[in-house]
C-alpha cells in the first residue's frame, strides 16, 4: 500500500471499500497538467516545515523544493507529448484559506525549476480552486480537454479544491502523489485518499510518465 492509503484507519477504509469507492478511472484522450500554486509564498526558505512557517507563514519549506525536481519531470514529458499546460497562482491578496493572507508579487513568483513556458496560461485565481471566477473549464473546453492531470499545493488546500471542482465541471481528474506537497503530511495523505475515494484517481510520478510517454510515441 501506498503511504496515504494507509492513513486512514483500517475500520474508515473497510466502509469506503465495501462502498465501491476509490475505482480506477482511465485516462483522458485529451489530458492537460494543472500546476496548483507552486510559487515561493508556498515554498517559503528551505528549512524544515516548523522552522520555515516562522519566516514565511504560508510556507510549507524543504518539502516543497524536494517536490519541484518531480514536477519538473511531469512538466518535461507533457511538454514532450504536446499537452497544455496551465499554472495558477493567487492574487497578491487572496484569501484561500480563512487566514489573511497578504503575498506580494515576490510571493506570485514561480521558480525557475518549474517556470512556464511561453504560450503556457498562468491564471490568477481568487479563492483556492483553479475554477472559480478564472475562465478555466471554458479555456480547457475550447483546448479539447477531457481531463486534468494536477500537481502543487497544498495537497489538502488549494489542489484538493481545484481537483473536486475539475470533477463538478466533468473533467476527469488524476492527482499525482508525488508531485504533490503539504505543510503537513498527515493532510497530505489524508487528503489523497479522500481525492482517490470521491473525486480523482490518485497516481505516481512514474505511471504518469510512462502513460504519457506511451502516448507521444503513438501520437508520432
Amino acid at each position: 500500500m501506498r503511504p496515504w492509503q494507509t492513513a486512514v484507519p483500517a475500520e474508515d477504509r473497510e466502509i469506503f471499500d465495501r462502498g465501491g469507492f476509490g475505482q480506477r478511472q482511465e485516462w483522458g484522450r485529451r489530458p492537460a497538467v494543472i500546476v496548483v500554486d507552486v510559487c515561493a509564498s508556498f515554498l517559503g526558505p528551505r528549512k524544515p516545515t516548523a522552522e520555515a512557517v516562522n519566516t514565511v507563514a504560508t510556507s510549507c519549506g524543504q518539502v516543497g523544493w524536494d517536490t519541484l525536481p518531480t514536477i519538473r519531470r511531469l512538466l518535461d514529458t507533457a511538454r514532450a507529448a504536446g499537452l497544455p499546460v496551465i499554472y495558477t497562482t493567487p492574487t497578491p491578496t487572496t484569501r484561500t484559506t480563512k487566514k489573511p493572507s497578504n503575498h506580494g508579487e515576490e510571493g506570485l513568483r514561480i521558480p525557475d525549476e518549474v517556470a512556464p513556458q511561453p504560450g503556457e496560461l498562468v491564471i490568477r485565481k481568487p479563492k483556492a480552486s483553479g475554477f472559480l471566477d478564472t475562465g478555466l473549464a471554458t479555456y480547457l473546453r475550447k483546448q479539447g480537454v477531457d481531463s486534468l492531470i494536477t500537481c502543487g499545493v497544498s495537497t489538502s488546500g488549494c489542489v484538493r479544491a481545484t481537483a473536486v471542482d475539475g470533477f463538478s465541471h466533468e473533467f476527469t481528474v488524476f492527482v499525482v502523489e508525488d508531485c504533490c506537497f503539504d505543510r503537513s503530511q498527515f493532510f497530505h495523505n489524508a487528503s489523497l485518499y479522500d481525492m482517490n475515494a470521491k473525486y480523482a484517481t490518485v497516481v505516481t510520478l512514474e505511471e504518469t510518465v510512462a502513460f504519457l510517454t506511451t502516448r507521444a510515441k503513438e501520437a508520432a
